[in-house]
């Protein structure tokens, strides 16, 4: 057969079979538009209700002593004597350093002494005058001796006091800066003395949470030791610490366990009573605008999104607000619906 008469057959048997397929096949994408039309996706529900409840607020908290102060010392002296030792318990009004009182005794004598001569030069005083033989500027001398020899006598008196410089309050001698024998100078520190029991419990809140904490509202504190403190909060502060626009808030709690300062621990408040739902934290999804939302089935079996707020959680399972009337939740497949879908909604076989 001719080379072109074979090349012609070809052709006309390609052409032939092309035809032939496309009329074969010609009606089926009608048929799979019209099943993808009918069809409509099935999703698991399950219905959620608002209940009352006091959600927790959790915050980073420090241990800090109640009240740290440095005692130093009034006047200038020899310390002979350091009775507590460095970590030791104190009571209040016990010795913390006592200084050489060298003269001081004699001193308070001598002003003494002076006192009472100078209570009796104004008795005298004032016993001529009666008599009328003694003037009125005598009499102003007299009581301005006295006067003085009072205030005299009282300095003296506080300066031997003071040789001794004692624990204003009970605590911890935390640290002792001087040894016997070293010379202090008046208002030189002595010791480091912090009050421990109760102790403070310090955290920081946000603008949003100031709000929602009040003085005396109980906490609970779980330390990184396992310990665990309760106590109320006595302080909140009202202005912010600046660029981070944190607040400071402070609790007491009883210390018998010798709970140290500087640890680390988690502060847990109670907050006010609200509705809110119980939900598993897999059903709260993102819109396209990042705000958390669920997704429902309404009474015409369309999807529809309901922002909530999270504001608690526990193991099993999250708290959230804005759902104020029972709903029918999307359990399974609330990934691949979106709102005014319509939806086949099918009772969730197993609570999630």
């Amino acid at each position: 057969m001719d080379r072109n008469i074979r090349v012609a057959v070809y052709i006309a048997v390609g052409l032939m079979a092309w035809f032939a397929s496309g009329w074969w096949q010609q009606p089926q994408p009608e048929t799979a538009t019209e099943q993808v039309a009918t069809s409509a996706k099935t999703v698991e529900v399950r219905e959620f209700s608002p209940q009352s409840y006091r959600p927790r607020m959790t915050l980073r908290a420090v241990t800090e002593p109640r009240r740290a102060v440095e005692l130093r010392a009034e006047v200038g002296g020899v310390l002979i004597d350091r009775p507590q030792p460095q970590g030791g318990e104190v009571a209040a009004g016990e010795v913390i350093c006592k200084l050489d009182p060298r003269a001081r005794a004699e001193i308070l004598a001598e002003a003494e002494a002076a006192l009472q001569v100078a209570e009796l030069d104004y008795q005298g005083a004032q016993r001529l005058q009666q008599a009328g033989i003694q003037s009125q500027l005598a009499i102003a001398t007299a009581r301005a001796k006295l006067q003085s020899a009072r205030a005299a006598q009282r300095r003296a008196e506080i300066d031997l006091l003071n040789s001794e410089v004692v624990a204003p309050f009970a605590g911890v001698v935390e640290r002792i800066m001087v040894e016997r024998g070293d010379l202090l100078q008046p208002g030189q520190s002595c010791a480091q003395l912090l009050q421990l029991d109760p102790i403070k419990v310090v955290a920081y809140v946000t603008e949003q949470e100031i709000a929602q904490i009040s003085s005396g509202d109980a906490v609970s504190v779980q330390l990184v030791t396992g310990q665990q403190l309760s106590g109320t909060i006595n302080y909140v502060a009202r202005s912010d610490e600046g660029i981070t626009h944190s607040y400071r808030i402070e609790a007491l709690a009883a210390n018998d366990s010798g709970v140290a300062a500087g640890v680390s621990a988690e502060l847990q408040l109670q907050l006010p009573e609200l509705m809110a739902v119980k939900i598993p934290a897999h059903l709260i999804v993102l819109d396209r605008r990042g705000e958390l939302i669920v997704r429902a089935v309404d009474s015409a079996e369309r999807v529809v999104e309901i922002p909530v707020q999270q504001i608690d959680e526990q193991l099993d399972g999250v708290w959230v607000t804005g759902l104020v009337e029972p709903q029918r939740l999307i359990t399974v497949g609330q990934n691949y619906v979106s709102a005014g879908d319509t939806v086949v909604a099918a009772a969730a076989s197993a609570q999630p």
